[in-house]
């Protein structure tokens, strides 16, 4: 580890990337903004570190190629200086584990909605920081940039379901027992979809979740107001995670994956799911949930849910009607991609079936 006049590390001196300067004014700029951000930090050892940082070597230059690239990564550490010298001087990983530590230690149940809001984009922002630069510095790999990311959105996801139903109970909307723990036995399932259902989130990627709640449950058998109450906790985490405040946002939400988006409100109940599904299931739905997981819900309602609906995911025949569904979707993205003509051969066709364990 290279050490700078203070004796302290410098982790960026050992990047093993460092990103060339587009831009020579945008480099200029943020260089000069960063310089003028020390005088105004108020840790010493921190501003020691960012002064040298910025005077030249390998630092000044990844801060110039950083500005002169990356708009995003820019504002980030121009508006958070004293988190992102921390990450150039000591590594990203110390910083993430912070950050993730202190949304372990949060109450959700006991802040009010705005605080919370607030923490939440915050812990982003770091969290943000501290895997780009991991990230254009060259020291994470893809797996780990992605992990990293779909980590945070599920560990936000989970807090915001706590605040919005521990919120609900105390309005007297839901009857739930025990509000510091409100998720276990709850029946709300929240499944994550897409890239967030593999783990694979991306800095651009919406989460695609999918929210039902079991309405078979013995303590809803008497609500007459059940699926409005689970549409509002919905509509507050959707609020929580995506709604733009001076301190930015979370995460994009898209919860138009569920049955029959267009005529559905955002919380289904499992039995109407189950109806639509069995009768009405496309394939295209067959494959999202191939990558569906339980996030920020009843672990044991989720894992239930999905379990029934395994015949419907994962079917015993593959007709020709549905072949062609496949090769439909498939056409659908080339086109929208690009991958050139589509052929599939009979010999292709019986690899799939054997895959499948199609008769």
């Amino acid at each position: 580890m290279v050490r700078n006049r203070w004796g302290l590390d410098v982790f960026v001196e050992n990047a093993r990337t460092v990103p060339l300067v587009r831009n020579v004014a945008l480099a200029d700029v943020g260089l000069e903004r960063w310089n003028e951000g020390v005088l105004l930090m108020n840790d010493k050892r921190l501003a020691d570190a960012a002064a040298d940082i910025g005077a030249g070597g390998t630092g000044s230059k990844f801060l110039r190629g950083l500005f002169s690239a990356s708009p995003y990564l820019t504002r980030l550490a121009l508006r958070d200086q004293a988190i992102a010298t921390q990450i150039l001087t000591e590594g990203p990983d110390g910083v993430l584990v912070e950050v993730m530590t202190r949304l372990l230690a949060l109450e959700p149940t006991e802040l009010r909605t705005s605080h919370l809001m607030t923490l939440l984009r915050v812990a982003k922002r770091h969290a943000a920081l501290a895997i780009g630069l991991a990230d254009v510095m060259g020291v994470w790999d893809l797996e780990r940039v992605v992990q990293g990311l779909s980590d945070l959105a599920d560990q936000a996801i989970e807090l915001s379901w706590r605040h919005a139903l521990a919120d609900s109970a105390r309005l007297g909307k839901l009857p739930i027992d025990n509000i510091s723990n409100p998720l276990t036995g709850s029946g709300l399932i929240c499944l994550a979809m897409g890239k967030l259902g593999a783990r694979e989130l991306n800095y651009s990627s919406d989460i695609d979740l999918v929210v039902f709640y079991d309405d078979e449950h013995p303590k809803y058998q008497e609500m007459g107001e059940l699926q409005l109450a689970f549409v509002q906790a919905t509509q507050l985490v959707v609020k929580l995670l995506e709604e733009r405040t001076p301190d930015g946002y979370v995460f994009r939400t898209d919860l138009r994956l569920r049955p029959d988006a267009s005529a559905t409100p955002v919380a289904v109940s499992t039995s109407a799911a189950e109806i639509y599904y069995e009768s009405f299931g496309q394939n295209w739905e067959r494959a999202a949930f191939i990558r569906a997981r339980a996030v920020g819900g009843d672990q044991e309602a989720a894992r239930k849910f999905l379990e029934r609906l395994r015949a419907f995911v994962w079917r015993r025949h593959l007709d020709f009607a549905a072949i062609q569904d496949v090769r439909s979707i498939k056409r659908q993205i080339v086109a929208h991609k690009g991958g050139g003509e589509i052929a599939v051969t009979e010999q292709q066709v019986d690899s799939i079936r054997k895959m499948l364990a199609i008769d």
